[in-house]
């Protein structure tokens, strides 16, 4: 993607930035840097060294959990027969790019242990994103209420669906907290 194609949207977010509301700012500020890092990794992308044996061994670790989570799916129970043929695909790509990658490890003198398949793990981690997917639609859905609330000041069902997503997102932030022990805002 060339720079000027990078700059674009930057430009019709500052342009939109220019009237909107506190919430719509807020919402639009963050699409900003969203779209301001894109344009930086892009530009570092551009000027991009070869790969050392620690990005390649990470690289291979990301290839590793994403090859285990494809079989994670896989063994799934209610897999459709489309689903399953993409899967398998999937895996088969993964296997021949990984085989692949670790032979060129070994060319290049170094040994690698592929990451052990924990399908525990997976589920585990495959529901606290589920969570923050879920969390971060409901920000979103509150962000996008206060702004409509600040737009039409005399609408009263605004501030009754804010207490309530603000519950949800409550509510939400405690199970994300007790799945991962971390903090969310």
């Amino acid at each position: 993607m060339t720079t000027e194609n990078r700059a674009a949207p930057l430009e019709v977010l500052q342009s939109l930035l220019a009237e909107a509301t506190p919430a719509e700012r807020h919402y639009l500020e963050g699409q900003v840097l969203k779209y301001a890092r894109r344009a930086q990794s892009g530009a570092d992308q551009a000027g991009e060294q070869p790969p050392t044996s620690a990005a390649l061994k990470a690289s291979a670790d990301r290839g590793y959990q994403g090859l285990y989570w494809y079989r994670f799916e896989l063994n799934k129970p209610d897999v459709d027969p489309y689903w399953t043929t993409f899967l398998t695909q999937q895996i088969d790509r993964y296997e021949r790019q990984l085989g692949q990658l670790v032979s060129d490890l070994a060319a290049q003198g170094l040994a690698y242990t592929a990451p052990a398949f924990d399908p525990a793990s997976l589920a585990q981690s495959e529901q606290l994103e589920a969570t923050r997917d879920e969390l971060r639609a409901l920000r979103q859905l509150q962000t996008m209420t206060m702004a409509w609330q600040e737009r039409h000041p005399s609408h009263s069902g605004a501030a009754q669906s804010l207490q309530k997503l603000e519950w949800q997102i409550i509510t939400l932030e405690s199970r994300l907290a007790g799945l991962s022990g971390e903090a969310t805002r």
